[in-house]
Order: structure tokens, then C-alpha cells, then sequence
């Protein structure tokens, strides 16, 4: 499995499992000025963009700072997020929220991998690092499967 094939899989997965919930699917891959954003969608009102990471998990499980989303800094969510509410602006009456989830998608390196994804609702760039608020603002993990 090539990387860009396996990035490909991961937003294709991330997005129908988004749309399954209802989720109205508005921009994929779309490059604006400040970054290319990997999902832009609605839930609800308020308009989300998703970053997409995946990733293939060793069979011991993921070494400390080897996971998926490891690989997101503060400034990339920075930039995305300040693209995500120029593109709500720019939609005209459009003004609502606008939110930075973060989806995870793990394939096993096994001869039938399954994904499993894991979505982090409301991510913000904090700290030096990303703070993941989780789906009730606590810090708990959404599993999709």
C-alpha cells in the first residue's frame, strides 16, 4: 500500500461515514490560499473542517508519538481553521460557527485490515500542542466504525 493510496482510502472512508451521519458534504481536497483543506462539511449549522490522517497500525500497536495524528501541529490547524471561516464567509450569509475536527483512520498491517476510525470533535491548536476536545468537550474519544 502506497501512502497517497492509503491517504485516499482514509478521506474516502472519513467522508461516507460523515455523510452516514448526516452530514452534508460541501469541498474535498479543496486548496485555499492558507492550505489545502481535506474536508469541508456541514453538521448542522455549523460549518466543519475535517483534517484527515491515516495511517497503517503495527501489530504492537502505535509507539508513543507514532500516531496518525501526531503528525498535526498547532500551526497547520491554525491555518486551516482561518481558511475554513474565510470560505463560511465567503458563502455568502454563511456566518455561523465554524469548526476543526480531526479524523483518524487506523488500517492493521494484516492480511484483511479493517478500519477503524476515530473522530476528534472541536480540535483547537493550544500549548504547543493540539488539544483534542473530544466529543462532549471532555476529552473522550468518538469511535466510528
Amino acid at each position: 500500500m502506497d501512502t497517497a493510496w492509503l491517504g485516499q482510502v482514509g478521506e474516502e472512508l472519513a467522508c461516507r461515514t460523515l455523510s452516514d451521519r448526516g452530514w452534508l458534504i460541501l469541498h474535498r481536497n479543496l486548496r485555499a490560499p492558507e492550505a489545502e483543506l481535506d474536508v469541508v462539511c456541514l453538521d448542522g449549522a455549523v460549518t466543519v473542517v475535517v483534517e484527515v490522517k491515516t495511517g497503517r497500525r503495527p501489530p504492537a500497536g502505535w509507539a508513543p508519538g507514532r500516531r496518525p495524528t501526531d503528525r498535526v501541529r498547532p500551526a497547520d490547524l491554525t491555518r486551516r481553521l482561518r481558511a475554513g471561516r474565510r470560505l463560511a464567509r465567503g458563502r455568502g450569509g454563511a456566518r455561523g460557527p465554524v469548526r476543526m475536527d480531526l479524523v483518524e483512520v487506523e488500517v492493521a498491517r494484516s492480511p484483511r485490515p479493517r478500519p477503524r476510525l476515530i473522530h476528534w470533535r472541536d480540535v483547537r491548536p493550544g500549548d504547543g500542542a493540539v488539544r483534542r476536545a473530544g466529543p462532549d468537550a471532555r476529552g473522550a474519544r468518538s469511535h466510528l466504525q
